[in-house]
């Protein structure tokens, strides 16, 4: 799918040579997230620029894109020195009370909606899906259901009937990581929320993946698109990964 929002976008730019991110979002027939994507994996390929050169701190939505004339000298040294991809994107959830100005505000500064991220962060992992989430319910179900991951490994404090449902169906592990006291109970533990897709992009925000979250909370968040970022992400969350105790152990 991602591969033929490529296409139309190359086919686009070469036919208007440049345009801006709203008519190629008009002209593309997918998702705003899918358009967002496909444009980044794009400028990381050499195969478009934004002009002015990419900035991390500007919406994307805002940039007006071109198609790079291939050059041989580029095309040699591509696999040899990697570029990074370094482009952020907000998300935000939109709770019921504020939806409608939220939404007209989302749509001028090009910020995803929250839910829409989840999701994406799900479709976009081959190989391992990496989430941090203290807490969870049923919508964890519902995300998990979008990936095709081979293996995913969950972060969480709680142990509860969703995660046991989970863990029949997917191809899930499980560890918990907190520390308890008997008398005192909870005394410290995790309050990061994160997922990371392969070694490809991450989502760090507030929410944790629960309903409540996106219907009554104004959350906020980061999708990464930055190699080296996801990397040291991914060995944070494996060091954590190390130190937790199996699910099932406790």
């Amino acid at each position: 799918m991602s591969e033929l929002i490529k296409k139309e976008i190359i086919d686009f730019l070469k036919k208007h040579r440049q345009a801006q991110y709203s008519q190629i979002l008009n002209a593309v027939s997918a998702d705003e997230i899918e358009v967002l994507n496909a444009l980044l994996e794009l400028e990381y390929e050499h195969v478009v620029k934004r002009l002015g050169g990419p900035d991390p701190s500007s919406p994307l939505t805002s940039s007006t894109w071109t198609i790079i004339a291939p050059r041989l000298e580029e095309k040699s040294s591509h696999h040899v020195e990697e570029q990074e991809k370094n482009a952020l994107i907000i998300v935000s959830s939109m709770p019921s009370f504020l939806r409608d100005k939220l939404r007209i505000l989302y749509k001028e500064l090009g910020i995803i909606s929250y839910e829409e991220a989840l999701f994406y962060i799900a479709k976009k992992s081959t190989e391992k899906l990496r989430i941090i989430s203290p807490f969870v319910d049923d919508l964890i179900l519902f995300i998990l259901h979008k990936t095709h991951a081979k293996r995913i490994y969950l972060l969480t404090e709680e142990q509860n009937s969703v995660i046991e449902k989970a863990l029949k169906i997917f191809p899930l592990e499980v560890r918990l990581i907190h520390e308890r006291d008997e008398k005192a109970g909870k005394i410290s533990g995790i309050h990061a929320k994160v997922l990371i897709a392969d070694l490809k992009l991450a989502l760090i925000g507030s929410a944790n993946i629960r309903y409540n979250h996106f219907i009554f909370n104004l959350d906020v968040g980061l999708m990464i698109y930055h190699r080296k970022i996801v990397e040291r992400l991914v060995r944070l969350f494996d060091f954590l990964w190390a130190e937790a105790k199996p699910y099932n152990d406790l």
